[in-house]
C-alpha cells in the first residue's frame, strides 16, 4: 500500500469495510463454500484443483498453489492490473464512497461520466412525449421510472457527447462506452432514440441498456460496449434491488430482459434479476449462490426460450443448484404475464414450477421408446451426472433419470470411465481432448493456424471460431451459440476433467499429439485420393510425374 496520511487510512478502512471480499472475487471466479472459507480456481495461475481460498471473516485471500495473498484492494490490483489508486477508486465508487482526490482514476471517471449521462437521459425523458407514451403503454409507472432512473437518448447525433466534452476528454468518453468514433473520424453518441436503463454494480452505474421504441432495422436492445467497469457476462440487472427479496424468499427468479425484471419488481415480486443478453454463466450462479441455492427460470415460452433453459440444466447440476422451470402461458413473457394476470397468478406459476432436472431429462427423452433410443439418452446425460462431485447427489440424480427415461438405473446404460461402453474411436477421443484443453487453457487457440484448422473436424473449427471472437466466453455461453449436437459434444468434453492434465507441459504435449493425429489422418486421406488420381491418369495414358512428386511431398509432411 502506498504511503498515505491518517485521513486516507481511515477512508481505505471504510472502503474495505463497505464491500465483501467474497462478493467482489466471485465476480471474477466461481467460488464454493467449504467449511469456513470459499474456494475456487486461482485466477493468477493455471490449475484444475481449486487451491484459491477466501476467508470472509478476515476479508483475506490466499492461494496455496502459487502463494499470492492479500485483501480486496490487492485482489483488484492484481486482477485488473491497475495501481492502488484505481483499485481503491473502483471499490469506493461501487460502495458509494466519494474520493475527490482520486478523480483522475479512470474507474472514477467512468462512474462520473455515467452519472452525468444518467442525469441527461432522465432530463431528456421528461421533455419527450413519445418515449413517455411508450413507457405508459408498457405499464411502466412513474414510480418505476424514478426507481430505476430510466431515461431517454434523443435522436440527435451528438448532443450528449457535446455536453460531456465540456468536462471530459474525447478519449474518456470513448473508453467509457458513451461515445463512438464515426467513419468520418468524428465522435458521436453511442445511444440514440432509445429508452435508457442504467445498469449498476453495487451502487456504481457501470453502463446502460438501450431499448429502441420505434420499428427500425437497428438492434432492439443495445448495451454499453465492454469497458473496464462493464462486462455483461458478469452482471445481473437489478441484483442490487433484489438482494433483500432473494434472501427473504430463499429463491431467485431469473428472466431475460430489463423490462421483465422491472415489471416483476413493480408488481411486488422483489426477488427477480435479469441477464444482459447473455446466457446464465458460472459467474452469475456464483453470485446468486451467495444469497440462495434455488433458481427459478422464467424465460419466454417460445422455442428459443425453452432451448435456453434446457442448455442451462447441466450447469446447474454441476454447481449443485436447485433449478426450477416456470412455464407461463404460451406467447407470454414475465412482463406481459404479470401485467395481465397480477402477482398472485404469477406466484401460482412459481408454485407449479417443474424441477429443472426433470424438465431436462423429459426434453432429452422426447418420445424415445426403444432400448437403443433410451441408451442414446443415457450416453448424453451420463457425462453430466459424472461431473457431480457428491456421490450421494449423483446416485439420486441417476435413479431419478432412470425413472423418467423408463429404464431402471441399475440396468441402464451408465457411462463410466474405463468401461467398454464408453470407448470411442480415436477421432472422437482426440476431438474430446482438444475441446477439453481449449476450454481449460484458452492459450491453445494460438496453436490453431489456418493450416492446422484445415485438418480438424468441422465441429472443432465451429467452436474455435466462436472463441476466436471472444476468448472469455463461459461454457454455457458457447453452448447457447451452437446447435444441439455440437453443444452436447462440448458438454461431454467439458465434463471429462481427467482428460486434461494439470501440468502445463503435459497438457501441451497431449494437445500437440491430438493435432498431429488429425494431420496424419489428413495426410492419409490426401494420399488415398492422390493414388486414385494417379491410377485414373495412368489408365488414360497421360504422364503422372507431377502427381508422383506431389505424393512424395505428402509423405514428407
Amino acid at each position: 500500500m502506498p504511503a498515505i496520511g491518517a485521513d486516507w487510512s481511515s477512508i481505505v478502512f471504510r472502503v474495505k469495510d463497505s464491500v465483501d471480499i467474497v462478493d467482489i472475487i466471485s465476480e471474477y471466479i466461481p467460488l464454493r463454500k467449504t467449511g469456513n472459507n470459499f474456494v475456487g480456481l486461482c485466477p493468477f495461475h493455471s490449475e484444475k484443483t481449486g487451491s484459491f481460498s477466501v476467508n470472509q471473516d478476515k476479508q483475506f485471500f490466499h492461494c496455496f498453489g502459487c502463494g499470492v495473498s492479500g485483501d480486496v484492494i490487492e485482489f483488484i490490483k492484481m486482477q485488473e492490473r491497475v495501481d492502488f489508486k484505481d483499485a481503491l477508486a473502483k471499490l469506493a465508487y461501487r460502495a458509494g464512497i466519494a474520493l475527490p482526490s482520486f478523480q483522475d482514476s479512470f474507474i472514477g471517471a467512468i462512474a462520473n461520466i455515467n452519472n452525468d449521462a444518467t442525469d441527461f437521459f432522465k432530463q431528456s425523458l421528461k421533455q419527450s412525449n413519445i418515449p413517455l407514451e411508450y413507457l405508459k403503454k408498457r405499464g411502466i409507472s412513474k414510480r418505476s421510472i424514478d426507481e430505476f432512473d430510466i431515461g431517454y437518448s434523443t435522436s440527435l447525433w451528438n448532443d450528449l457527447t457535446q455536453l460531456l466534452l465540456k468536462k471530459y476528454s474525447k478519449e474518456s468518453l470513448i473508453k467509457a462506452g458513451i461515445s463512438v468514433i464515426g467513419k468520418d473520424s468524428k465522435i458521436y453518441d453511442r445511444f440514440r432514440s432509445r429508452i435508457m436503463i442504467p445498469i449498476k454494480n453495487g451502487k456504481m452505474i457501470v453502463g446502460f441498456g438501450g431499448r429502441i421504441i420505434t420499428e427500425s432495422d437497428q438492434a432492439k436492445y443495445l448495451n454499453t460496449a465492454a469497458t473496464e467497469a462493464f462486462n455483461k457476462g458478469k452482471l445481473l440487472f437489478g441484483l442490487e434491488k433484489a438482494k433483500d427479496g432473494i434472501l427473504k424468499s430463499d429463491y431467485a427468479v431469473i428472466c431475460e430482459g430489463y423490462f421483465d425484471m422491472i415489471a416483476l419488481y413493480e408488481n411486488g415480486v422483489s426477488n427477480a434479476v435479469a441477464t444482459l443478453g447473455t446466457a446464465l454463466s458460472a459467474f452469475h450462479i456464483s453470485k446468486i449462490k451467495r444469497l440462495t441455492n434455488k433458481i427459478y427460470f422464467c424465460y419466454d415460452t417460445d422455442e428459443a426460450g425453452l432451448k435456453a433453459m434446457i442448455k442451462l440444466i447441466p450447469l446447474l447440476i454441476k454447481n449443485e443448484v436447485i433449478g426450477k422451470v416456470v412455464r407461463l402461458t404460451p406467447g407470454d413473457d414475465p412482463d406481459s404475464f404479470i401485467r395481465k394476470n397480477g402477482k398472485e397468478s404469477f406466484l401460482r406459476k412459481i408454485e407449479k414450477a417443474e424441477d429443472a432436472f426433470d424438465f431436462w431429462i423429459k426434453s432429452e427423452k422426447n418420445g424415445a421408446v426403444t432400448v437403443s433410443e433410451k441408451s442414446i439418452i443415457w450416453k448424453k446425460i451420463a457425462p453430466v451426472l459424472n461431473s457431480v462431485e457428491d456421490i450421494r447427489i449423483r446416485e439420486m440424480l441417476s435413479e431419478r433419470a432412470g425413472q423418467l427415461i423408463g429404464v431402471p438405473y441399475t440396468r441402464a446404460y451408465y457411462a463410466k470411465k474405463g468401461t467398454e461402453d464408453q470407448k470411442h474411436t480415436d477421432s472422437e477421443k482426440a476431438e474430446k481432448i482438444i475441446l477439453s484443453l481449449i476450454l481449460s487453457y484458452r492459450t491453445f487457440l494460438d496453436k490453431i493456424d489456418k493450416e492446422t484448422a484445415s485438418c480438424l473436424p468441422a465441429r472443432i473449427n465451429r467452436i474455435v471460431s466462436i472463441l476466436f471472437e471472444n476468448r472469455d466466453l463461459e461454457l454455457s455461453e458457447i453452448m447457447m451459440m451452437l446447435d444441439k449436437d455440437d453443444s452436447d459434444v462440448l458438454c461431454i468434453a467439458a465434463s471429462e476433467h481427467s482428460a486434461v492434465p494439470v501440468d502445463s507441459k503435459k497438457a501441451t504435449d497431449l494437445f500437440d499429439e491430438c493435432i498431429n493425429y488429425y494431420k496424419m489422418m489428413r495426410n492419409r486421406m490426401d494420399r488415398a485420393l492422390l493414388i486414385k488420381r494417379i491410377k485414373s491418369v495412368a489408365e488414360q495414358g497421360k504422364p503422372v510425374g507431377d502427381l508422383l512428386k506431389e505424393q512424395q511431398d505428402i509423405i514428407k509432411r
